[in-house]
């Protein structure tokens, strides 16, 4: 693939944005010569979804190659890299779901707990950084998930914050309403039987998870 220099920068921040939104199909070569076909993304939810204990991972601090993307290989999980001159072909794929995603469950009660974390995770997140919702299924399960790529919160806030109510007698509890809405969320997904699940760090930001039995 031969660009001039403008084009090929406005090549590298269209591809980059593909990535960040979902799967894309690269064909480049190696540094031996042959070709290699790479489904791959950077798209944080998707490789949350192919491996949640990424998580856990604290991060490290690499140095910049301006020539080389880095991205999550979607069929041997795991993080692969490219050059940028060695590519040969982009191919963008598009996931629609073929009907609707349908929950048994009180609609009302479901938007009192979408709201009440939404409104909580917009308080305590960075100003001014973005939030992506996803939502998807699994098994028998309707998953909704909350991604805030910025400054982490800290999961021993989250962790305070989440198990307020725990102790309600507590001075804390009392005197203290910060927070307090993601306790309640937390209480109201487990009344429907429900899963809140969360985490913070340097390397996605802020996730949360909300799984239910869709039947």
């Amino acid at each position: 693939m031969t660009l001039n220099e403008k084009d090929f920068k406005l090549f590298k921040k269209w591809l980059k944005g593909h990535l960040q939104m979902g799967p894309v199909t690269v064909t480049f070569t190696k540094k031996d010569g042959t070709e290699r076909v790479m489904k791959c993304t950077t798209d944080p939810t998707l490789i949350l979804f192919k491996d949640p204990t990424i998580l856990e991972s604290k991060g490290t601090t690499r140095k910049v190659n301006e020539d080389v993307m880095p991205v999550y290989d979607l069929e041997s999980n795991a993080w692969k890299s490219f050059r940028w001159d060695s590519i040969k072909q982009v191919s963008l794929q598009l996931n629609l779901l073929p009907t609707a995603l349908n929950v048994s469950l009180d609609k009302v009660f479901v938007q009192h707990i979408l709201f009440k974390l939404l409104s909580n995770i917009i308080r305590f997140v960075q100003n001014g950084s973005a939030i992506s919702i996803h939502v998807s299924q699994t098994d028998n399960h309707c998953v909704i998930e909350y991604l805030n790529k910025a400054t982490p919160i800290g999961i021993h806030n989250l962790n305070a914050y989440f198990n307020k109510l725990a102790t309600p007698n507590s001075h804390n509890a009392v005197t203290n309403q910060s927070g307090l809405g993601f306790a309640v969320a937390k209480n109201m997904v487990d009344e429907i039987g429900g899963e809140l699940s969360y985490n913070s760090n340097e390397t996605f930001g802020n996730y949360f998870k909300i799984k239910f039995k869709r039947a």
